[in-house]
């Protein structure tokens, strides 16, 4: 009788034992499972991020200061940085209306002949958002005939975030054989005049009159 007892128990101990390692194995399955779905998902990112690519820079402003980037680049062009700047009063198609700070980077001449205005507008005096269109603000100087409007420009001016800087470029379409400009800054009253050689790489300020 005693050696059936220690039979049943000894049946019963290996059942336990087994039973044991089998929910070890099981445990250890599940977390080896785990960790493969974790490398395939990090595969799927890794692959993900290394495929995409983007052409067009972000155009996105924000309540911080974030600067949004030019979408024309500079190029192959004859750059001249400058340190211009002035103030113009918002658009009204967003109120209340703003000053609206100016600041022109530099002015690029590529070989086609195309101008570009590389102009950065600080909304930190606005109290909500508001618009502005750079091309109103920008002549090229013709002393023998009308002035030349701009051509086209490129940035979020639509909709600026109150203490935000956005940039953009001003395009005017030129002569390529030209080889310099008088460029018209500002409206109304405050209207300056600058004069860009893009063989010396200078510019200066001028009086006309």
């Amino acid at each position: 009788m005693r050696t059936h007892k220690k039979i049943y128990l000894l049946f019963a101990a290996s059942t336990a034992v087994v039973v044991i390692l089998f929910v070890i194995v099981f445990m250890q399955l599940g977390v080896l499972n785990s960790h493969v779905k974790n490398l395939e998902a990090n595969f799927q990112i890794a692959l993900t991020s290394g495929l995409s690519t983007s052409t067009t820079p972000v155009i996105a402003s924000s309540s911080t200061g974030t600067s949004t980037p030019s979408v024309t680049g500079k190029g192959t062009g004859i750059v001249i940085p400058t340190s211009i700047a002035f103030v113009a009063t918002s658009s009204p198609a967003l109120q209340p209306q703003a000053p609206i700070t100016f600041t022109v980077q530099d002015i690029t001449q590529e070989p086609d002949g195309k101008i570009l205005v590389h102009v950065s507008a600080s909304s930190d005096r606005a109290q909500g958002y508001s618009a502005t269109d750079p091309k109103q603000f920008f002549q090229i100087v013709n002393l023998n005939g009308p002035n030349k409007n701009a051509d086209a420009s490129d940035g979020a001016w639509a909709s600026m975030p109150p203490q935000s800087t956005v940039q953009g470029t001003v395009i005017f379409q030129l002569d390529p054989s030209q080889t310099s400009v008088i460029l018209q800054v500002g409206d109304g009253s405050n209207i300056t005049f600058y004069q860009f050689d893009f063989q010396t790489k200078t510019y200066k300020s001028i009086v006309l009159g």
